[in-house]
């Protein structure tokens, strides 16, 4: 237990005193997170404004408008409406026959467009000899659960689990430091009493805990700077992200073994990997996930970030917990076997001389 904690207080001060640490678990994440906000802030905030519609002589216009809290309506004539369109004081203007005229495009307009959908069905119905004082209105048939769902949201849970993978970096020079023939500090634990497999569990759950700490800034920094208030279930966020680090960290480790590329491909390796993955997750493009689980859904489910994302987008807008604990599992499973390989592998390896 003692060599435990020395080499876990060994590779900790190794780690927070490093500048890699610093950039890719701190830095570069509070980076990226920043300029995605300040890129899409105007975008994921649009909410329906009042809608102020003209209209000529439409016997429906008055009944929505009592029926709508948001609608508001005049009565004016046709060239007095398209004045008042043009000075922007109207969303739009409906005539008699439901054409609709609009001088721009926009959320209120499509609201308007779909309202006098129904308003056309109605005088279909009426046409054909339903009574429409008898239809029944206030009757809500659809059991409706409050949530906030923006698809670009996922953008920001995607880098959420884009940077959960991190652990990787850590992984890497994890595997520098117990080897001999590839840094000082290996030599000297091959040379003394600390048991190699001891060394690299601690090192092991020092880089988790070292990246959960870098994740956990950055949650802080959405909450507390940004004022971003994507995270409503603090727990699950960061169960799924330990189940991330986990994988990362794993990987890490596998790649790490390589000696036959040098540590600057092997990094070049995780950032190509991890940003490919966060792209068909949806970070850089929703559409792009979108058309993925449509199309050819089976690659999004082999994608650890996906995966990620999928249920931070879920337990955090929908309040859904369903795949969680399937998807966190597959994760965690295969994050643990490559942890295990790279220990079966470093335990079996000897050296005559150091």
């Amino acid at each position: 237990m003692k060599n435990i904690f020395w080499s876990f207080k060994k590779m900790f001060l190794i780690t927070i005193t490093s500048s890699g640490f610093i950039f890719w678990c701190i830095a570069y994440p509070v980076i990226l997170m920043s300029l995605f906000y300040l890129a899409f802030m105007g975008i994921t905030t649009t909410e329906l404004q009042e809608i102020n519609i003209g209209y000529d002589n439409n016997r429906y216009i008055e009944f929505f408008s009592k029926e709508i809290d948001f609608i508001n309506t005049e009565k004016m004539d046709l060239e007095k409406g398209k004045e008042r369109l043009l000075l922007g004081e109207l969303t739009s203007f409906v005539e008699d026959d439901f054409t609709i005229l609009n001088v721009k495009s926009g959320p209120e307009q499509t609201a308007v467009k779909n309202i006098f959908e129904i308003a056309k069905r109605m005088e279909t119905l009426a046409i054909l000899g339903e009574n429409l004082d008898q239809a029944d209105f206030d009757t809500d048939y659809v059991n409706s659960i409050n949530q906030i769902s923006q698809p670009l949201n996922i953008i920001y849970f995607s880098l959420i689990a884009m940077v959960s993978l991190y652990g990787y970096y850590g992984a890497i020079e994890i595997v520098n430091l117990v080897f001999p023939n590839r840094s000082a500090t290996g030599q000297r634990v091959g040379v003394s009493p600390v048991n190699k497999i001891n060394f690299l569990n601690a090192a092991i759950l020092e880089n988790i805990i070292i990246n959960m700490l870098g994740n956990l800034i950055l949650l802080l920094y959405m909450k507390f700077i940004l004022k971003m208030d994507l995270i409503t279930d603090p727990i699950k966020t960061l169960y799924i992200i330990f189940c991330g680090n986990i994988f990362g960290t794993g990987l890490g480790l596998l790649i790490g073994l390589i000696s036959s590329i040098s540590d600057d491909v092997k990094t070049g390796i995780g950032i190509a990997l991890t940003l490919f993955l966060s792209f068909l997750s949806g970070m850089m493009n929703p559409n792009v996930k979108l058309f993925l689980d449509e199309k050819i859904p089976i690659i999004n489910k082999l994608n650890p970030i996906s995966l990620i994302t999928d249920n931070l987008y879920r337990i955090n807008m929908l309040n859904m917990n369903k795949t969680l604990l399937a998807d966190s599992l597959k994760v965690l499973a295969v994050g643990l076997v490559f942890i295990a390989i790279s220990g079966l592998y470093i335990r079996r390896q000897s050296y005559d001389s150091l």
